[in-house]
């Protein structure tokens, strides 16, 4: 089943490919991930349910934000 998000509702998206995998020399970019993941919710503490929604898969993650301030923070922080 596929889910699909209300783009009315989450109208900004940022797509970061992210590459896990079990082999211990190669998780940069799934510790970027941890990171972003981190910053998420030490930042966004307030009402974070209601500002972001995560869609993560093995290829990457895709965040979606209601708010263009939430969204262009992120683009300047991690883009």
């Amino acid at each position: 089943m596929k889910r699909k998000i209300n783009k009315t509702t989450w109208p900004f998206q940022v797509y970061v490919p992210c590459e896990f995998s079990d082999d211990i020399l190669s998780n940069v970019d799934e510790e970027k991930a941890k990171d972003i993941e981190k910053w998420i919710f030490s930042n966004m503490q307030e009402d974070i349910r209601n500002r972001i929604f995560i869609i993560g898969n093995f290829r990457g993650v895709t965040y979606y934000f209601k708010n263009e301030k939430d969204y262009n923070w992120f683009l300047w922080r991690w883009i």
